[in-house]
């Protein structure tokens, strides 16, 4: 294996205490690597003035070359006597993006409540579950590794939410990046002719339905480049997501008080780009 930086990071912890690798499931020190190459090697390291792993004032995130276990000391003379480790991390590999089962990426066991640390698994392709009640016995935590990217085709609608409004188009163009309940969405649309449509309007074909929240808690998107537009100079556009839809209505600031919704008549054949997030 190559030496791949640790999956997982220690947060800060006061200067002096030091860290340590076993090979998995053992007690036989490994040492760790401070980047991808192996040149520089440690059999321990201990945590600078700023918390933080360092190798001669050097702050560095340790890299590893197999599956290993992780123990946090109190000094050095104890990380040197492998005793009275404040935690123990087993069963830990270096990430590989690639592997998409749902193997159990850590067990983890520690008496430091206090900080946040738990006897349970992080475990992959699960919903979050935690149970926390600082008795010192077995606690759960389960992580999701939902994320997924992908492509969606932005169109304009109004009111009656249809695409059949004889809508015609010269670009439509979207993104979406989604990470557990976030979704990041970019696009641009430019219609030729908006058909029938009247009123109020609507980006709609998002990739994912909304969160059914708040309405103006959700997200909204950013119309950060456009042009022809029927609008008075110095008035902008953006959108808002609608809670448990897949569309964002549009708004235009034309107002002392705030925005009203853009009509037909004012993006008349104009074109959009935007960008934003939201919940699912």
């Amino acid at each position: 294996m190559a030496w791949l930086a640790v999956g997982f990071i220690p947060p800060p912890y006061t200067s002096g205490y030091v860290l340590k690798f076993y090979q998995d499931g053992t007690s036989t020190p490994t040492n760790m690597a401070t980047d991808n190459t192996g040149a520089t090697q440690l059999a321990s390291v201990a945590y600078d003035s700023n918390g933080t792993p360092s190798n001669g004032g050097s702050p560095f995130i340790p890299h590893i070359d197999q599956a290993f276990k992780m123990s946090l000391y109190p000094d050095q003379a104890s990380a040197d006597a492998n005793s009275g480790a404040v935690w123990t991390i087993d069963n830990l590999s270096p990430p590989d993006l690639t592997d998409t089962d749902t193997d159990i990426l850590a067990t983890v066991s520690s008496n430091d409540t206090t900080a946040g640390y738990l006897n349970g698994k992080l475990v992959a392709g699960a919903d979050i579950a935690f149970t926390e009640n600082n008795d010192g016995g077995n606690e759960t935590l389960t992580v999701a590794l939902d994320s997924s990217e992908g492509t969606w085709t932005p169109t304009i609608q109004d009111n009656s939410f249809s695409d059949a409004e004889g809508q015609l188009y010269s670009s439509q163009v979207g993104h979406y990046t989604k990470i557990g309940r976030m979704v990041f969405i970019s696009g641009l649309v430019d219609p030729t002719s908006l058909g029938t449509l009247s009123g109020a309007l609507y980006i709609a074909g998002l990739p994912f339905t909304s969160a059914n929240e708040v309405v103006g808690s959700i997200g909204g998107l950013n119309v950060y480049y456009g042009g022809g537009l029927v609008v008075t100079s110095g008035q902008s556009v953006d959108a808002m997501i609608v809670s448990n839809a897949t569309y964002a209505a549009l708004y235009l600031w034309d107002s002392a008080g705030g925005q009203t919704s853009l009509q037909n008549t004012e993006l008349a054949t104009g074109f959009l780009g935007f960008s934003g997030h939201y919940f699912v």
